[in-house]
């Protein structure tokens, strides 16, 4: 089943795809609903329950690189001193 939605995926020609280096298939959703939910403000331990992780550093590998943009030092400025621009 899952080769068979991954397959269908690659063969619908979505435009998105030609931007992505691995393919797209149902596992994607898991790392979708993971990265959504993180976004909306979910606990990080909701998340893992959800997916069915035993572990906390299972769900984090999910939720790596959104971690890393918001570890970024361009979300320690102070919005005060450039207004609208951040």
């Amino acid at each position: 089943m899952s080769q068979y939605i991954t397959n269908a995926i690659k063969e619908s020609g979505l435009p998105f795809l030609k931007f992505r280096s691995s393919s797209v298939g149902p596992h994607t959703f898991r790392h979708a609903f993971a990265i959504i939910s993180h976004l909306n403000g979910v606990d990080v331990y909701q998340i893992m329950k959800s997916l069915g992780h035993e572990q906390l550093s299972t769900t984090a590998i999910y939720l790596e690189k959104v971690f890393a943009k918001e570890r970024h030092t361009i979300h320690l400025w102070k919005s005060d001193v450039f207004g609208e621009y951040i």
